[in-house]
């Protein structure tokens, strides 16, 4: 059942590439005026046939937005509190060895933790994108980088 579903996935993946290919072409009938369009859309499909696409998670304050990337990771990686919490962006990437790195507005030097440990992750990245260990970023932390295996 799990091999239907990747080839289904796979199926889907390179509909999309083609269909991106296609539009591509078709703005490049449409002359100089779209080039905007077409650099834009090229850039998309290049990112999307390297596996490098952007999902922002936005909402009000307290909605869970933290514990649904949580579910979907499959680990409690991203801190949770009953108060409002992430003041910083966080990005989730893969990487077949897991770290986190944290990196800082201007030139200063970015912190890192090698670790597999989900609690010891997300207690890591608190220090630095929680409201209540860096209120109103006064940390100047730049953003948040996990990266995980499988």
């Amino acid at each position: 059942m799990g091999g239907n579903s990747e080839k289904q996935t796979n199926t889907t993946s390179h509909n999309l590439t083609q269909t991106l290919y296609k539009l591509l072409k078709l703005i490049d009938q449409m002359g100089s005026d779209y080039e905007l369009y077409r650099s834009k859309l090229e850039e998309i499909a290049q990112r999307y046939s390297q596996g490098k696409i952007h999902l922002a998670v936005l909402g009000q304050f307290k909605r869970g937005k933290s514990s649904l990337l949580n579910a979907l990771l499959g680990e409690k990686l991203l801190p949770t509190a009953v108060i409002p919490l992430t003041s910083v962006p966080t990005y989730i990437r893969y990487s077949e060895h897991p770290y986190v790195h944290v990196s800082f507005e201007g030139n200063k030097a970015g912190d890192t933790l090698s670790s597999k440990d989900p609690q010891e992750i997300q207690q890591f990245l608190s220090m630095y994108v929680s409201e209540e260990a860096n209120p109103n970023n006064t940390l100047h932390v730049e953003g948040g980088m996990i990266k995980k295996s499988k």
